[in-house]
C-alpha cells in the first residue's frame, strides 16, 4: 500500500541538500528524497542497506547495497538523517518531521517526541531542512471544532462565543424557538400551557454519528475475540504508538472476516506472534491496512490448508475440464461443432 508524505519545493534549494549533491553526486540526494515517503509516521525507517535497497530503490537495477551505505553516510554527514540509539533505524530530525507532516494527530506527536527523547542521541543545532509547505493546512480535528449540533445552537447554556439572542440566565424558562407555540390569547395560569422547562428525558436526542450507526449494524465479536483485539491494541500502545480512533473497528473487521473463513483463536495468536518475529513485519504490525497482506503471507508460511469449499464445487483446472466436457457432450461428442 502506497504512502503519501508532504514535500516542499524548498528541498531543491536547501543548502545542505545541494552541498551534499555537489560533494557526493546526485545519488544521495535522490536517496534522501525518496526515503521521505517511505518513512513511518514517527519519521523512521530501517537502517539495513539490503532492506532499503528493496524499499527505496526497488526498480533501480543499477543500484547496490554499497550505494545505499554511501548515501546513508552522506545524509548523516550533512545532518539530514540520524541513527537511533540501537543503530537499527534511520530517523528524520523529529522537530522538522513533525512540523511539516501536519496530518499526524497531536496525541501521536507527543508519543513520537517522548520516544525520540528516550532513545535518540542529543539533538543537533543545525537548521532544519524544509520538507513540506503545509503549515496552514487545516487538520480534520481542527475542521470539526467549529461544528455544533442543532441542540447546542438552540440551548441557552454558556458557551465560548455567546449569542446576543441567548438569555443571560443559565436555566431556560421558555421552550426553544422551534417548539414555541404560535401567538394567541394568553393561557390560563396554572394550566398545562404554562411555559416551563422541559422535563428530563423529553429533549430531542443528539444525532448519532454516521460512523456509530455503521458500526451498530455490524455484529459484535464474541467475548474471546474482543479480548484478543483488546490485547493487540494494548501491545501497540505499550510500544509507544497512538492507534487512530478507528483502529479497534478496523481490526475487528479483519478478525471477523478471518474467523468466518475458518480461522481459530489459536491461528490468530500464532499470526500475531509471527508478526513480531518476522524482521520486516516487526515494525509494521500496527498498520491495520497491511494486515490482509500479512495474513496471506502467514498462511503460506504456516502451510495453512485452503479455505473450505462447498461439496461438489470444483476450482481451477478441474472446473475448466468439467466445463469443456459438458460442452463436448452437448455437441454429440465432437470437439468441433461445425
Amino acid at each position: 500500500m502506497s504512502r503519501r508524505r508532504y514535500l516542499s519545493t524548498d528541498i531543491s534549494t536547501d543548502r545542505r541538500v545541494n552541498q551534499m549533491g555537489m560533494k557526493y553526486g546526485d545519488g544521495p540526494v535522490l536517496f534522501y528524497t525518496w526515503v521521505i515517503p517511505h518513512c513511518e509516521d514517527d519519521g523512521t525507517i530501517t537502517a539495513d542497506p539490503w532492506e532499503l535497497l528493496g524499499i527505496v530503490w526497488a526498480a533501480r537495477r543499477d543500484k547496490t547495497e554499497e550505494d545505499v551505505r554511501q548515501a546513508i553516510a552522506a545524509c548523516e554527514e550533512f545532518g539530514l538523517l540520524e541513527r537511533s540509539a540501537d543503530g537499527r533505524r534511520l530517523q528524520m530530525p523529529v522537530d522538522a518531521w513533525l512540523r511539516y507532516q501536519t496530518y499526524i494527530p497531536s496525541a501521536k506527536r507527543d508519543a513520537i517526541r517522548a520516544q525520540r527523547q528516550a532513545g535518540r542521541p542529543p539533538a543537533s543545532d543545525h537548521r532544519e531542512t524544509p520538507q513540506i509547505t503545509e503549515d496552514h493546512r487545516i487538520t480534520p480535528t481542527n475542521a470539526e471544532e467549529p461544528r455544533t449540533s442543532a441542540k447546542n445552537a438552540a440551548s441557552p447554556s454558556p458557551s465560548p462565543s455567546p449569542s446576543p439572542s441567548l438569555s443571560p440566565s443559565p436555566s431556560p424558562v421558555e421552550p426553544p424557538p422551534q417548539e414555541a407555540s404560535p401567538p394567541g390569547p394568553p393561557r390560563v395560569a396554572g394550566g398545562d400551557g404554562l411555559a416551563t422547562a422541559s422535563p428530563a428525558g423529553t429533549e430531542r436526542p443528539e444525532p448519532v454519528p454516521r460512523r456509530a450507526r455503521a458500526s451498530a449494524r455490524a455484529p459484535r465479536l464474541p467475548p474471546d475475540l474482543r479480548r484478543l483485539v483488546g490485547e493487540w491494541r494494548a501491545a501497540v500502545v505499550a510500544d509507544g504508538l497512538a492507534p487512530p480512533r478507528d483502529w479497534h473497528l478496523r481490526a475487528s473487521g479483519y478478525v471477523r472476516r478471518w474467523v468466518q473463513a475458518g480461522a481459530t483463536v489459536a491461528d490468530l495468536r500464532a499470526w500475531w506472534a509471527w508478526l513480531h518475529d518476522d524482521p520486516w513485519w516487526a515494525t509494521r504490525y500496527p498498520e491495520v491496512a497491511l494486515w490482509d497482506r500479512a495474513w496471506s503471507q502467514w498462511r503460506l508460511r504456516a502451510h495453512a490448508p485452503p479455505r473450505a469449499r462447498p461439496p461438489g464445487e470444483l476450482s481451477g483446472a478441474a472446473a475448466v475440464d468439467a466445463l469443456l466436457a459438458g460442452l463436448t457432450r452437448q455437441e454429440g461428442g465432437r470437439d468441433d461443432p461445425g
